[in-house]
């Protein structure tokens, strides 16, 4: 029988992967449309690539006129960046779940299976 994999008390995990993915989806929009602004194109080459390299190409180009206001767009480039790479691991990383004899099942945790060596950690909410 076809049944949905997550429980009502599973709603936390649901929630907050939801909303971390539908965030991230948000910061890739954004770098797009600025460095289209900045370019006067959506054509521009760099609009194909990664999203380390757009936000690099960002940081490099953002005005200096306004020192605060300078610091500011780097410390979000710099909150962006390293969210890139927790965003690969919840995109790309299997969840832990457990079953149980009743047929229920429960997320644990998110497999952190970024490669690197070592032993995978499991990522928990907090």
């Amino acid at each position: 029988m076809l049944q949905p994999l997550f429980n009502a008390d599973d709603n936390e995990w649901v929630v907050l992967v939801g909303r971390y993915v539908l965030n991230m989806g948000s910061v890739e929009a954004t770098t797009g449309l600025l460095i289209s602004m900045h370019e006067g194109t959506d054509q521009a080459p760099s609009m194909n690539a990664d999203l380390p390299s757009r936000l690099g190409f960002l940081r490099a180009r953002f005005p200096r006129t306004s020192s605060d206001r300078h610091s500011w767009a780097m410390n979000v480039f710099a909150v962006a960046s390293k969210h890139v790479g927790f965003r690969n691991i919840v995109a790309h990383s299997p969840l832990m779940i457990t079953g149980h004899k009743d047929g229920s099942h429960r997320i644990q945790g998110i497999l952190n299976l970024a490669k690197r060596s070592g032993p995978c950690r499991t990522t928990r909410p907090a």
